[in-house]
C-alpha cells in the first residue's frame, strides 16, 4: 500500500504544470548539479577567476554603453562614407601597408636604442623650467604688467618724438 501511494503521488508545486514541464525541471535540476559539482572541483579556480575578470571589466567600463559608442562610432563612419572610401580602396591600404610594414621594425629598433633615461631627465628638466616660467609670468602680470605697459608707452612716445628711429 506504501508503493502505491508513492506512485500516485504527484510533484508538490504549480498544479497546472504538464509532465513535459516536470521533465524538463527535473533535467534543468540534473543539470544545475552536474555544473555545481564541477565548479567546486578542479575548474572552482579558473571559473572563478574569469567570473571575476568578466564583473570588474563590466564594471570599470560601463560595457553597454562602450559596446553603443563603438556601434555608433562604426554607423558614423558608414553614413560619412569612410567605410565605402576603404572598402573602395582596400587593395592600395593593403598594400602600403605591406610596404611599410617592414619599416615599422627599423622604428620601433630605433625607438629602442634612444637614450629613455637621457630624454625622461629632459622632460623634467623642461617642466621645471615650465614651472619657473609660470611662476615668473604670473609675478610679472600681478605686480609690473602696469609699470612695464606704461614705460612701454613712454618709450613709443620718445621714439616719435625724437625720431630716434633714424638716428
Amino acid at each position: 500500500m506504501a508503493t502505491n501511494m508513492l506512485e500516485k503521488q504527484t510533484p508538490t508545486g504549480p498544479a497546472d504544470l504538464t509532465p513535459e514541464q516536470w521533465q524538463g525541471l527535473a533535467q534543468l535540476g540534473t543539470l544545475v548539479n552536474g555544473l555545481g559539482g564541477l565548479l567546486s572541483g578542479p575548474l572552482a579556480g579558473p571559473a572563478t577567476e574569469t567570473v571575476n575578470k568578466l564583473g570588474a571589466l563590466y564594471a570599470e567600463n560601463d560595457l553597454p554603453a562602450l559596446m553603443e559608442d563603438t556601434v555608433l562610432t562604426w554607423k558614423a563612419m558608414r553614413d560619412s562614407g569612410l567605410m565605402a572610401l576603404i572598402r573602395e580602396n582596400a587593395d592600395f591600404i593593403a598594400e602600403t601597408i605591406r610596404l611599410l610594414a617592414p619599416m615599422s621594425g627599423s622604428l620601433v629598433e630605433a625607438v629602442r636604442k634612444m637614450p629613455v633615461e637621457s630624454l625622461r631627465e629632459d622632460a623634467v628638466q623642461f617642466h621645471r623650467l615650465m614651472v619657473k616660467w609660470r611662476a615668473v609670468s604670473a609675478f610679472i602680470d600681478q605686480h609690473l604688467a602696469g609699470d612695464l605697459a606704461a614705460l612701454a608707452v613712454q618709450l613709443t612716445e620718445f621714439v616719435q618724438q625724437n625720431e630716434t628711429d633714424a638716428a
